[in-house]
């Protein structure tokens, strides 16, 4: 019975934060345009996604995506825009069970854009995905996981357009919770 009135306010502390999180990542830095994989109609299919995204269009943006994704399988900003959309989406999921799934579905997706990310050029899109699927985790309560995915972040070090200072508050933060 303890641990039944204990989870009301553990849902609670689990919902502030990740509002939190929607906060910072709503707030944060525009994406730069620099697109690997991509011909110039994959581009203007993305940017045209990040505008939709931006508008909360989040169904016509994952339509666009998907079919990026369709065609470009590996396209790191593709992969990138759907974990955004699938993020940003699960803040109106009310179920614990199908919140949860998107979530998982989002930190696997910001896992594979990590991935594909470019070394050359995308490497500030492999930082942003460690970093968002690390706040995900910690939400989700799999704090080992998402200090993994800060840690990531952080080996990355200083990026343009990158998350390094936020990754690296993430993690002290983390450390600091009982």
């Amino acid at each position: 019975m303890k641990r039944e009135a204990k989870r009301l306010d553990e849902y609670a502390q689990r919902l502030t934060r990740y509002k939190q999180a929607r906060l910072e990542v709503n707030t944060a830095a525009p994406l730069p345009t620099t697109i690997s994989n991509a011909d110039e109609h994959i581009v203007a299919r993305i940017l045209e996604a990040d505008g939709l995204i931006k508008a909360r269009k989040y169904a016509d943006a994952r339509a666009i995506l998907e079919a990026v994704r369709r065609e470009r399988p590996n396209n790191a900003r593709a992969l990138f825009g759907l974990a955004e959309v699938g993020s940003k989406q699960a803040s109106a999921i009310t179920d614990k069970d199908r919140l949860d799934e998107e979530l998982y579905a989002a930190v696997e997706l910001y896992k594979q854009a990590a991935q594909n990310a470019s070394p050359e050029t995308e490497k500030w899109l492999a930082q942003r995905s460690y970093l968002a699927a690390g706040k995900i985790l910690d939400f989700l309560g799999h704090s080992d996981d998402a200090a993994a995915a800060y840690d990531l972040a952080i080996k990355l070090g200083e990026v343009p357009e990158g998350a390094y200072p936020e990754a690296i508050k993430a993690r002290q933060q983390q450390k600091t919770k009982p």
